[in-house]
């Protein structure tokens, strides 16, 4: 990545001997999260891609690959090496500017980089993004891209406590989804079972968890990404748990996550302050073990 920021343009030492198959393995390795193992694989297949740029086939291909590599850097904590990818994620993208998909996939992985200090920063940035693709939303590529900036809108807007404009950009999603169906441009699988996963995202950030008790059970089978199926059950689980009578149901949830993406699940912030919360009222009611196990995962991971 910093080769490429710092133009450089060699051809690599390791490059893949067969980049289709190189692109197919980074892809299963991202649905499937296992983040360490796709690190390992991104140099020779990044600096091949980045020797070509001026071909749109190349840069699409370097986009989605610098996409995968910042949240692969961001849920291993490396979140300096996550806000270079995205940036040389945008940087590509502008070879490609005549399919704004692209470009708003790009943005897409800058908002999730954007220090959280940063606060309105993320917010305003998504709603350029979606702004810039509102014209070409009605096409089914760009239009997944804009419902996924409305639902990165929502959850920004629940974390900055804002629960009207979140449940605002939770129905424009919603309402783009319905349009367009499940879809799977750029692996983001935006559709109406992906905005049901962001809900309960929305719910636990705005600390109205409980109204997740009352929505009906969500199949995520068909969604072939362990990150998506794994974060419907932990942000269930975390719903569950702010209701202080579902502990049982919100282990349980969380357990399946953790079953699912093991690494995605016991890195993630968000989960072990909700498994601690929850271990602090086992103990007093002399339970968990297995929550106290799952706590000690997330502690070594």
């Amino acid at each position: 990545m910093a080769e490429l920021s710092f133009g450089v343009t060699e051809p690599a030492e390791d490059p893949p001997a067969d980049l289709d198959a190189a692109m197919a393995e980074v892809t299963q390795l991202h649905n499937a999260c296992r983040y360490d193992d796709l690190m390992a694989r991104l140099p020779g297949l990044i600096l091949t891609l980045g020797t070509d740029r001026e071909n749109p086939v190349m840069a699409r291909r370097l986009v989605w690959v610098m996409y995968a590599a910042t949240f692969a850097a961001k849920y291993l904590g490396h979140a300096d090496l996550a806000m270079l990818a995205a940036q040389e994620c945008r940087a590509t993208a502008l070879a490609v500017s005549d399919e704004p998909e692209w470009l708003g996939m790009a943005e897409f992985a800058i908002v999730h980089t954007v220090p959280s200090e940063a606060r309105s920063l993320p917010l305003r940035r998504a709603a350029q993004a979606i702004d810039r693709l509102d014209f070409a939303a009605g096409h089914r590529r760009a239009g997944q891209v804009y419902g996924m900036l409305h639902l990165s809108s929502a959850m920004l807007s629940a974390v900055d406590g804002n629960g009207e404009r979140s449940r605002d950009h939770l129905q424009q999603a919603a309402t783009t989804a319905a349009r367009l169906g499940e879809g799977n441009f750029g692996q983001l699988w935006f559709g109406p079972t992906n905005v049901g996963i962001w809900r309960y995202g929305v719910l636990a950030e705005l600390n109205e968890g409980g109204a997740a008790v009352s929505l009906p059970p969500m199949d995520v089978s068909l969604i072939g990404s362990s990150n998506r199926q794994a974060t419907m059950y932990a942000d269930l689980g975390r719903c569950l748990a702010q209701t202080r009578k579902h502990d049982l149901e919100a282990q349980t949830a969380l357990l399946r996550a953790e079953e699912i993406a093991p690494q995605r699940i016991r890195l993630s912030p968000l989960v072990r302050e909700t498994v601690g919360s929850m271990l602090r009222r086992a103990r007093r009611s002399a339970g968990g073990r297995e929550l106290q196990a799952l706590a000690a995962r997330i502690d070594s991971a």
